[in-house]
Protein backbone atom coordinates (compact mmCIF):
# COMPACT_ATOMS: atom_id res chain seq x y z
CA UNK A 1 0.00 0.00 0.00
CA UNK A 2 2.80 2.38 0.85
CA UNK A 3 4.56 1.61 -2.38
CA UNK A 4 1.40 2.36 -4.37
CA UNK A 5 0.92 5.73 -2.75
CA UNK A 6 4.56 6.65 -3.34
CA UNK A 7 4.39 5.56 -6.95
CA UNK A 8 1.19 7.54 -7.45
CA UNK A 9 2.84 10.66 -6.05
CA UNK A 10 5.81 10.22 -8.36
CA UNK A 11 3.49 9.91 -11.35
CA UNK A 12 1.66 13.06 -10.26
CA UNK A 13 4.87 15.05 -9.92
CA UNK A 14 6.16 13.92 -13.32
CA UNK A 15 2.82 14.70 -14.94
CA UNK A 16 2.75 18.13 -13.30
CA UNK A 17 6.25 18.92 -14.55
CA UNK A 18 5.41 17.86 -18.10
CA UNK A 19 2.16 19.82 -18.09
CA UNK A 20 3.89 22.90 -16.73
CA UNK A 21 6.30 22.73 -19.69
CA UNK A 22 3.35 22.56 -22.09
CA UNK A 23 1.92 25.95 -21.08
CA UNK A 24 -0.40 27.40 -23.72
CA UNK A 25 1.34 30.04 -25.82
CA UNK A 26 -0.22 33.44 -26.40
CA UNK A 27 -0.38 33.60 -30.21
CA UNK A 28 -1.33 37.30 -30.41
CA UNK A 29 2.27 38.60 -30.64
CA UNK A 30 2.94 36.09 -33.43
CA UNK A 31 -0.23 37.16 -35.22
CA UNK A 32 0.81 40.80 -34.88
CA UNK A 33 4.32 40.02 -36.15
CA UNK A 34 2.79 38.34 -39.19
CA UNK A 35 0.40 41.27 -39.73
CA UNK A 36 3.30 43.71 -39.48
CA UNK A 37 5.19 41.95 -42.26
CA UNK A 38 2.03 41.81 -44.39
CA UNK A 39 1.67 45.59 -44.04
CA UNK A 40 5.39 46.07 -44.71
CA UNK A 41 5.09 44.05 -47.92
CA UNK A 42 2.08 46.04 -49.08
CA UNK A 43 3.75 49.34 -48.28
CA UNK A 44 7.09 48.41 -49.83
CA UNK A 45 5.73 47.10 -53.12
CA UNK A 46 3.19 49.89 -53.59
CA UNK A 47 5.57 52.71 -52.66
CA UNK A 48 8.24 51.41 -55.04
CA UNK A 49 5.67 51.13 -57.82
CA UNK A 50 5.01 54.85 -57.45
CA UNK A 51 8.51 56.22 -56.86
CA UNK A 52 10.54 53.73 -58.91
CA UNK A 53 8.34 52.65 -61.82
CA UNK A 54 9.52 50.26 -64.50
CA UNK A 55 10.93 53.09 -66.56
CA UNK A 56 11.69 51.36 -69.86
CA UNK A 57 9.24 53.61 -71.69
CA UNK A 58 10.78 56.69 -70.10
CA UNK A 59 14.25 55.43 -71.00
CA UNK A 60 13.23 54.93 -74.62
CA UNK A 61 11.88 58.48 -74.83
CA UNK A 62 14.98 59.96 -73.22
CA UNK A 63 17.23 57.94 -75.53
CA UNK A 64 15.37 59.20 -78.60
CA UNK A 65 15.60 62.80 -77.36
CA UNK A 66 19.31 62.48 -76.60
CA UNK A 67 20.07 61.00 -80.01
CA UNK A 68 18.09 63.80 -81.69
CA UNK A 69 20.25 66.29 -79.79
CA UNK A 70 23.45 64.52 -80.84
CA UNK A 71 24.08 62.83 -77.45
CA UNK A 72 24.78 59.08 -77.32
CA UNK A 73 25.55 58.57 -73.60
CA UNK A 74 22.30 56.70 -72.92
CA UNK A 75 22.81 54.60 -76.04
CA UNK A 76 26.26 53.53 -74.83
CA UNK A 77 24.69 52.00 -71.72
CA UNK A 78 22.94 49.49 -73.98
CA UNK A 79 26.17 48.38 -75.64
CA UNK A 80 27.41 44.86 -74.94
CA UNK A 81 31.04 45.10 -73.89
CA UNK A 82 33.74 42.43 -73.71
CA UNK A 83 36.25 41.84 -70.95
CA UNK A 84 39.34 39.84 -71.96
CA UNK A 85 39.81 38.66 -68.35
CA UNK A 86 36.23 37.50 -67.88
CA UNK A 87 34.34 35.64 -70.63
CA UNK A 88 31.11 35.95 -68.60
CA UNK A 89 31.38 39.71 -68.09
CA UNK A 90 28.13 41.67 -68.15
CA UNK A 91 28.41 45.43 -68.50
CA UNK A 92 26.48 47.60 -66.08
CA UNK A 93 22.86 47.86 -67.25
CA UNK A 94 20.78 51.04 -67.60
CA UNK A 95 19.09 52.17 -64.39
CA UNK A 96 15.64 51.01 -65.50
CA UNK A 97 16.94 47.42 -65.64
CA UNK A 98 18.57 47.81 -62.23
CA UNK A 99 15.27 49.13 -60.87
CA UNK A 100 13.38 46.17 -62.34
CA UNK A 101 15.81 43.71 -60.73
CA UNK A 102 15.69 45.56 -57.40
CA UNK A 103 11.89 45.57 -57.23
CA UNK A 104 11.78 41.87 -58.08
CA UNK A 105 14.28 41.12 -55.32
CA UNK A 106 12.37 43.18 -52.74
CA UNK A 107 9.15 41.43 -53.69
CA UNK A 108 10.77 38.00 -53.30
CA UNK A 109 12.40 38.82 -49.96
CA UNK A 110 9.12 40.19 -48.62
CA UNK A 111 7.41 36.92 -49.48
CA UNK A 112 10.17 35.04 -47.63
CA UNK A 113 9.56 37.16 -44.53
CA UNK A 114 5.86 36.33 -44.77
CA UNK A 115 6.64 32.62 -45.07
CA UNK A 116 8.81 32.82 -41.96
CA UNK A 117 6.29 34.76 -39.86
CA UNK A 118 3.53 32.38 -40.91
CA UNK A 119 5.72 29.43 -39.92
CA UNK A 120 6.30 30.95 -36.46
CA UNK A 121 2.58 31.58 -36.11
CA UNK A 122 1.84 27.95 -36.95
CA UNK A 123 4.41 26.81 -34.41
CA UNK A 124 2.98 29.04 -31.68
CA UNK A 125 -0.53 27.71 -32.32
CA UNK A 126 0.75 24.10 -32.32
CA UNK A 127 -0.56 23.27 -35.76
CA UNK A 128 2.34 20.85 -36.35
CA UNK A 129 1.77 17.32 -35.04
CA UNK A 130 5.14 16.09 -36.35
CA UNK A 131 8.29 17.60 -37.78
CA UNK A 132 7.97 16.16 -41.29
CA UNK A 133 5.76 18.98 -42.52
CA UNK A 134 7.90 21.51 -40.66
CA UNK A 135 11.10 20.18 -42.26
CA UNK A 136 9.58 20.51 -45.71
CA UNK A 137 8.37 24.06 -45.10
CA UNK A 138 11.61 25.27 -43.48
CA UNK A 139 13.67 23.79 -46.35
CA UNK A 140 11.45 25.49 -48.89
CA UNK A 141 11.68 28.75 -46.93
CA UNK A 142 15.48 28.74 -47.04
CA UNK A 143 15.54 27.87 -50.75
CA UNK A 144 13.28 30.85 -51.44
CA UNK A 145 15.48 33.02 -49.21
CA UNK A 146 18.54 32.05 -51.26
CA UNK A 147 16.76 32.80 -54.53
CA UNK A 148 15.53 36.18 -53.24
CA UNK A 149 18.99 37.33 -52.15
CA UNK A 150 20.42 36.27 -55.51
CA UNK A 151 17.80 38.49 -57.18
CA UNK A 152 18.98 41.45 -55.12
CA UNK A 153 22.73 41.07 -55.56
CA UNK A 154 24.77 42.49 -58.44
CA UNK A 155 26.94 39.38 -58.23
CA UNK A 156 24.72 36.39 -57.33
CA UNK A 157 27.81 34.19 -56.93
CA UNK A 158 28.43 35.96 -53.60
CA UNK A 159 25.31 34.34 -52.17
CA UNK A 160 25.29 30.84 -50.73
CA UNK A 161 22.59 28.72 -49.15
CA UNK A 162 24.38 29.06 -45.80
CA UNK A 163 24.78 32.83 -45.67
CA UNK A 164 21.27 33.51 -46.97
CA UNK A 165 19.31 31.11 -44.74
CA UNK A 166 16.50 32.89 -42.92
CA UNK A 167 16.00 29.91 -40.60
CA UNK A 168 19.35 28.68 -39.24
CA UNK A 169 20.11 24.99 -38.76
CA UNK A 170 20.35 25.36 -34.98
CA UNK A 171 17.06 27.24 -34.82
CA UNK A 172 15.37 24.56 -36.93
CA UNK A 173 16.72 21.85 -34.60
CA UNK A 174 15.30 23.66 -31.58
CA UNK A 175 11.97 24.15 -33.35
CA UNK A 176 11.76 20.41 -33.97
CA UNK A 177 12.46 19.87 -30.26
CA UNK A 178 9.56 22.17 -29.53
CA UNK A 179 7.26 20.24 -31.89
CA UNK A 180 8.21 17.01 -30.18
CA UNK A 181 8.00 18.20 -26.54
CA UNK A 182 5.57 21.14 -26.86
CA UNK A 183 7.67 23.05 -24.33
CA UNK A 184 7.50 26.75 -25.13
CA UNK A 185 11.08 27.20 -23.85
CA UNK A 186 12.24 25.28 -26.93
CA UNK A 187 10.37 27.67 -29.22
CA UNK A 188 11.90 30.57 -27.34
CA UNK A 189 15.38 29.07 -27.80
CA UNK A 190 14.67 28.55 -31.50
CA UNK A 191 13.78 32.23 -31.94
CA UNK A 192 16.80 33.38 -29.92
CA UNK A 193 19.15 31.13 -31.88
CA UNK A 194 17.73 32.49 -35.14
CA UNK A 195 18.25 36.14 -34.23
CA UNK A 196 21.62 36.32 -35.98
CA UNK A 197 20.17 34.93 -39.23
CA UNK A 198 17.34 37.46 -39.07
CA UNK A 199 19.76 40.37 -38.68
CA UNK A 200 21.99 39.08 -41.50
CA UNK A 201 19.02 38.79 -43.87
CA UNK A 202 17.96 42.34 -43.07
CA UNK A 203 21.50 43.47 -43.92
CA UNK A 204 21.20 41.84 -47.37
CA UNK A 205 18.05 43.86 -48.02
CA UNK A 206 19.40 47.12 -46.65
CA UNK A 207 22.55 46.74 -48.73
CA UNK A 208 20.42 46.38 -51.88
CA UNK A 209 18.39 49.46 -50.91
CA UNK A 210 21.59 51.51 -50.46
CA UNK A 211 22.86 50.33 -53.88
CA UNK A 212 19.57 51.33 -55.50
CA UNK A 213 19.74 54.75 -53.82
CA UNK A 214 23.27 55.28 -55.09
CA UNK A 215 22.25 54.31 -58.65
CA UNK A 216 19.29 56.67 -58.49
CA UNK A 217 21.47 59.52 -57.28
CA UNK A 218 24.01 58.92 -60.04
CA UNK A 219 21.29 58.75 -62.72
CA UNK A 220 19.59 61.96 -61.64
CA UNK A 221 22.88 63.75 -61.07
CA UNK A 222 23.94 63.01 -64.67
CA UNK A 223 20.58 64.25 -65.96
CA UNK A 224 20.89 67.40 -63.90
CA UNK A 225 24.40 68.09 -65.18
CA UNK A 226 23.28 67.73 -68.80
CA UNK A 227 20.26 69.97 -68.24
CA UNK A 228 22.39 72.56 -66.43
CA UNK A 229 24.91 72.67 -69.28
CA UNK A 230 22.17 73.14 -71.89
CA UNK A 231 20.34 75.69 -69.74
CA UNK A 232 23.45 77.83 -69.23
CA UNK A 233 24.16 77.68 -72.96
CA UNK A 234 20.63 78.79 -73.81
CA UNK A 235 20.70 81.68 -71.35
CA UNK A 236 24.06 82.85 -72.65
CA UNK A 237 23.10 82.70 -76.32
CA UNK A 238 19.46 83.69 -76.31
CA UNK A 239 18.43 87.32 -76.41
CA UNK A 240 15.00 86.60 -74.94
CA UNK A 241 16.59 85.48 -71.67
CA UNK A 242 14.29 84.07 -69.04
CA UNK A 243 11.20 84.73 -71.17
CA UNK A 244 12.30 82.13 -73.70
CA UNK A 245 10.08 79.02 -73.81
CA UNK A 246 13.03 76.64 -74.19
CA UNK A 247 14.67 78.03 -71.09
CA UNK A 248 11.47 77.59 -69.11
CA UNK A 249 11.24 74.02 -70.40
CA UNK A 250 14.76 73.22 -69.15
CA UNK A 251 14.02 74.81 -65.79
CA UNK A 252 10.86 72.70 -65.53
CA UNK A 253 12.84 69.56 -66.43
CA UNK A 254 15.40 70.32 -63.71
CA UNK A 255 12.62 70.74 -61.16
CA UNK A 256 11.14 67.39 -62.26
CA UNK A 257 14.52 65.66 -61.88
CA UNK A 258 14.96 67.08 -58.39
CA UNK A 259 11.41 66.12 -57.37
CA UNK A 260 11.69 62.58 -58.73
CA UNK A 261 15.03 62.00 -57.00
CA UNK A 262 13.73 63.40 -53.70
CA UNK A 263 10.67 61.14 -53.83
CA UNK A 264 12.85 58.11 -54.50
CA UNK A 265 15.21 58.92 -51.65
CA UNK A 266 12.34 59.40 -49.20
CA UNK A 267 10.78 56.10 -50.26
CA UNK A 268 14.04 54.12 -50.15
CA UNK A 269 15.05 55.61 -46.80
CA UNK A 270 11.64 54.75 -45.34
CA UNK A 271 12.05 51.20 -46.61
CA UNK A 272 15.57 50.96 -45.16
CA UNK A 273 14.29 52.17 -41.77
CA UNK A 274 11.30 49.81 -41.82
CA UNK A 275 13.42 46.70 -42.39
CA UNK A 276 15.68 47.85 -39.56
CA UNK A 277 12.73 47.27 -37.21
CA UNK A 278 12.40 43.56 -38.01
CA UNK A 279 15.18 42.17 -35.73
CA UNK A 280 13.83 43.97 -32.63
CA UNK A 281 10.28 42.84 -33.44
CA UNK A 282 11.55 39.27 -33.82
CA UNK A 283 13.43 39.48 -30.53
CA UNK A 284 10.24 40.68 -28.80
CA UNK A 285 8.62 37.32 -29.60
CA UNK A 286 11.26 35.47 -27.57
CA UNK A 287 10.95 37.96 -24.71
CA UNK A 288 7.19 37.47 -24.60
CA UNK A 289 7.66 33.70 -24.46
CA UNK A 290 10.07 34.15 -21.54
CA UNK A 291 7.81 36.61 -19.74
CA UNK A 292 4.08 36.87 -20.38
CA UNK A 293 3.87 40.61 -19.71
CA UNK A 294 6.95 41.54 -21.74
CA UNK A 295 6.45 44.51 -24.09
CA UNK A 296 5.75 43.95 -27.78
CA UNK A 297 6.15 47.63 -28.63
CA UNK A 298 8.84 46.70 -31.18
CA UNK A 299 6.27 44.65 -33.11
CA UNK A 300 3.81 47.54 -32.99
CA UNK A 301 6.55 49.86 -34.26
CA UNK A 302 7.17 47.54 -37.21
CA UNK A 303 3.45 47.46 -37.97
CA UNK A 304 3.28 51.25 -37.94
CA UNK A 305 6.20 51.50 -40.37
CA UNK A 306 4.38 49.24 -42.82
CA UNK A 307 1.19 51.27 -42.50
CA UNK A 308 3.13 54.52 -43.00
CA UNK A 309 4.73 53.19 -46.18
CA UNK A 310 1.34 52.29 -47.60
CA UNK A 311 -0.18 55.63 -46.55
CA UNK A 312 2.68 57.44 -48.26
CA UNK A 313 2.02 55.38 -51.38
CA UNK A 314 -1.67 56.29 -51.42
CA UNK A 315 -0.83 59.98 -51.15
CA UNK A 316 1.69 59.80 -54.01
CA UNK A 317 -0.63 57.57 -56.03
CA UNK A 318 -3.27 60.30 -56.11
CA UNK A 319 -0.79 62.78 -57.51
CA UNK A 320 0.55 60.21 -59.97
CA UNK A 321 -2.95 59.26 -61.04
CA UNK A 322 -3.79 62.87 -61.80
CA UNK A 323 -0.56 63.28 -63.74
CA UNK A 324 -1.12 59.98 -65.54
CA UNK A 325 -4.63 60.78 -66.77
CA UNK A 326 -3.47 64.23 -67.90
CA UNK A 327 -0.49 62.66 -69.67
CA UNK A 328 -2.88 60.37 -71.53
CA UNK A 329 -5.02 63.36 -72.46
CA UNK A 330 -1.95 65.26 -73.63
CA UNK A 331 -0.82 62.29 -75.69
CA UNK A 332 -4.26 61.97 -77.30
CA UNK A 333 -4.25 65.69 -78.04
CA UNK A 334 -0.80 65.42 -79.63
CA UNK A 335 -1.91 62.47 -81.72
CA UNK A 336 -4.97 64.37 -82.91
CA UNK A 337 -2.85 67.45 -83.71
CA UNK A 338 -0.39 65.38 -85.73
CA UNK A 339 -3.28 63.74 -87.60
CA UNK A 340 -4.76 67.14 -88.38
CA UNK A 341 -1.41 68.41 -89.61
CA UNK A 342 -0.99 65.28 -91.76
CA UNK A 343 -4.46 65.82 -93.21
CA UNK A 344 -3.65 69.45 -94.04
CA UNK A 345 -0.48 68.35 -95.83
CA UNK A 346 -2.41 65.71 -97.78
CA UNK A 347 -5.07 68.26 -98.64
CA UNK A 348 -2.40 70.67 -99.90
CA UNK A 349 -0.84 67.92 -102.04
CA UNK A 350 -4.26 67.12 -103.51
CA UNK A 351 -4.92 70.81 -104.22
CA UNK A 352 -1.61 71.10 -106.05
CA UNK A 353 -2.23 67.89 -108.00
CA UNK A 354 -5.71 69.07 -108.92
CA UNK A 355 -4.30 72.40 -110.13
CA UNK A 356 -1.62 70.64 -112.21
CA UNK A 357 -4.29 68.36 -113.68
CA UNK A 358 -6.36 71.37 -114.75
CA UNK A 359 -3.31 72.92 -116.39
CA UNK A 360 -2.63 69.66 -118.21
CA UNK A 361 -6.29 69.42 -119.26
CA UNK A 362 -6.23 72.99 -120.58
CA UNK A 363 -3.10 72.18 -122.57
CA UNK A 364 -4.82 69.11 -123.99
CA UNK A 365 -7.91 71.10 -124.90
CA UNK A 366 -5.72 73.38 -126.99
CA UNK A 367 -4.10 70.41 -128.70
CA UNK A 368 -6.59 67.47 -128.44
CA UNK A 369 -4.72 65.22 -130.87
CA UNK A 370 -1.47 65.33 -128.88
CA UNK A 371 -1.08 61.85 -127.32
CA UNK A 372 1.66 62.95 -124.93
CA UNK A 373 -0.53 65.73 -123.52
CA UNK A 374 -3.47 63.34 -123.34
CA UNK A 375 -1.45 60.83 -121.29
CA UNK A 376 -0.08 63.61 -119.09
CA UNK A 377 -3.60 64.83 -118.32
CA UNK A 378 -4.84 61.30 -117.56
CA UNK A 379 -1.90 60.60 -115.23
CA UNK A 380 -2.38 63.86 -113.37
CA UNK A 381 -6.12 63.27 -113.08
CA UNK A 382 -5.51 59.81 -111.65
CA UNK A 383 -2.95 61.17 -109.15
CA UNK A 384 -5.31 63.95 -108.08
CA UNK A 385 -8.13 61.45 -107.50
CA UNK A 386 -5.85 59.19 -105.42
CA UNK A 387 -4.65 62.10 -103.36
CA UNK A 388 -8.24 63.22 -102.79
CA UNK A 389 -9.17 59.77 -101.48
CA UNK A 390 -6.15 59.83 -99.19
CA UNK A 391 -6.96 63.34 -97.94
CA UNK A 392 -10.61 62.43 -97.30
CA UNK A 393 -9.52 59.36 -95.33
CA UNK A 394 -7.06 61.39 -93.26
CA UNK A 395 -9.75 63.97 -92.61
CA UNK A 396 -12.07 61.33 -91.16
CA UNK A 397 -9.24 59.90 -89.08
CA UNK A 398 -8.17 63.30 -87.72
CA UNK A 399 -11.77 64.20 -86.83
CA UNK A 400 -12.19 60.89 -85.00
CA UNK A 401 -8.92 61.38 -83.11
CA UNK A 402 -9.86 64.94 -82.17
CA UNK A 403 -13.23 63.75 -80.83
CA UNK A 404 -11.45 61.01 -78.84
CA UNK A 405 -8.89 63.49 -77.48
CA UNK A 406 -11.67 65.81 -76.35
CA UNK A 407 -13.44 62.95 -74.59
CA UNK A 408 -10.21 61.82 -72.89
CA UNK A 409 -9.51 65.35 -71.69
CA UNK A 410 -13.02 65.63 -70.27
CA UNK A 411 -12.52 62.30 -68.50
CA UNK A 412 -9.14 63.49 -67.17
CA UNK A 413 -10.80 66.64 -65.85
CA UNK A 414 -13.41 64.51 -64.04
CA UNK A 415 -10.74 62.29 -62.48
CA UNK A 416 -8.64 65.27 -61.34
CA UNK A 417 -11.73 66.93 -59.87
CA UNK A 418 -12.57 63.71 -58.02
CA UNK A 419 -9.02 63.41 -56.62
CA UNK A 420 -8.99 67.02 -55.43
CA UNK A 421 -12.35 66.68 -53.68
CA UNK A 422 -11.70 63.32 -52.00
Amino acid sequence: MYLWVGTRNIIFVVTFVIMSGCTTIDTKPFEKFNSSLIELNKGAVSSLDVTIPLAEGRYRNELETDLTNGNDQLLQKLFIQANPDNPFFISKPPVFLQAKKFKLGISKTNLVWLEYSKLLLQLSSKEFVDDEKFSKLSDELNKNAFDAVQSLKDDPSDASAKNTALFSELAITMAKEYIRTEQKEKLMESIINNQEAISAYVEHMQSAIVTMAQSSTQEHSEKQQNLTRDLISLVANNENGKNDAKIQKFIGDMIDVKTTHSDQMVSLHALHTAYEKIPDAHKALAKRLAKSDSSIAAITDLLEKGVQLHTSYESKAKVNKAELVQAKADAANSEATIAEFTYQQAKLKYTRAQFEYKLAQNALNEDPDNDAKKKDAEDKKKLAEELKLEADSLKESSEALRAAATAIQESANDVQYSIINN
